[in-house]
């Protein structure tokens, strides 16, 4: 498996996301109601390569975080987007293994073909 590079994708850092963002494909969500922003944006490094992991079945699915937000309820959300997609996702970061800056060079045991 190649991964990309990380300079060739769009994403939001040290900030919270805006709807020019969303729609310029720098984000995955957007945490809004009416006019009032409800997140804060998470100290991790963005983007990074990162393996996403399914807890029922163990399956890893690569791809790099492009944001990352805290709501005002404490839930720890990324967005992310899958090797095998350009499709972007958002979930919870606790469901990943975070895998820095540095193209990885791990073997993946079991890789699933969606998120």
């Amino acid at each position: 498996m190649k991964w990309p590079d990380l300079d060739s994708c769009n994403f939001v850092a040290g900030r919270t996301a805006t709807e020019q963002d969303l729609m310029e494909g720098r984000a995955a969500f957007l945490l809004k109601s009416g006019n009032e922003l409800f997140s804060t944006p998470l100290e991790i490094d963005i983007p990074q390569y990162a393996l996403h992991i399914n807890k029922s079945n163990n399956e890893e699915t690569p791809g790099i975080i492009i944001q990352a937000e805290k709501t005002d309820d404490g839930q720890e959300l990324v967005g992310f987007i899958p090797v095998h997609s350009q499709a972007p996702v958002t979930t919870s970061l606790h469901e990943f293994r975070l895998l820095g800056k540095s193209t990885p060079h791990i073997k993946l045991s079991v890789i699933s073909p969606w998120l």
